[in-house]
């Protein structure tokens, strides 16, 4: 009786998932034999005693091939570069200097782009010359940074 009551239980909370199949009598959970799937062709009852067809013999393995050898790998390093240092505003105004006169004038600054353009900004005094001072201002930004 208990068993009966607690199937019940499990029926009723399970719902829709214990539902009896569709086309099947009350209390019956097997389809008739009438509806079970018939196969495509039926085998011959000879065909199901005689022997499976003959399996052909088993292969040895063979042992893997080497690879080919590869030609040997070359690494071709560059040569470490050479790092120049940066030359100071002195050292940069004695190679614009050629007269070595301690002045720059246009003519000597004509290979300078950047200073042909600002030659007169640099100038301060105006004489056609940039002293090694005026020739150091144009690192100096008019705005008061560096």
């Amino acid at each position: 009786m208990k068993t009966h009551l607690m199937l019940g239980v499990l029926a009723l909370a399970a719902g829709p998932a214990l539902a009896q199949p569709a086309g099947l009598p009350p209390g019956d959970c097997y389809p008739p034999a009438s509806a079970a799937p018939q196969p495509a062709a039926a085998m011959p009852p000879s065909a199901a005693l005689q022997a499976p067809a003959a399996l052909p013999p088993p292969t040895v393995a063979q042992p893997l091939a080497q690879p080919a050898t590869l030609p040997p790998v070359v690494v071709i390093k560059p040569a470490p570069r050479q790092v120049q240092p940066m030359m100071s505003d002195d050292a940069k105004f004695a190679t614009l200097d050629t007269s070595g006169n301690g002045r720059l004038d246009r003519g000597e600054v004509s290979a300078n782009s950047e200073l042909v353009t600002r030659f007169g900004s640099l100038d301060k005094n105006n004489d056609g010359k940039l002293s090694r001072l005026e020739y150091g201002l144009r690192n100096v930004d008019p705005t008061g940074g560096r």
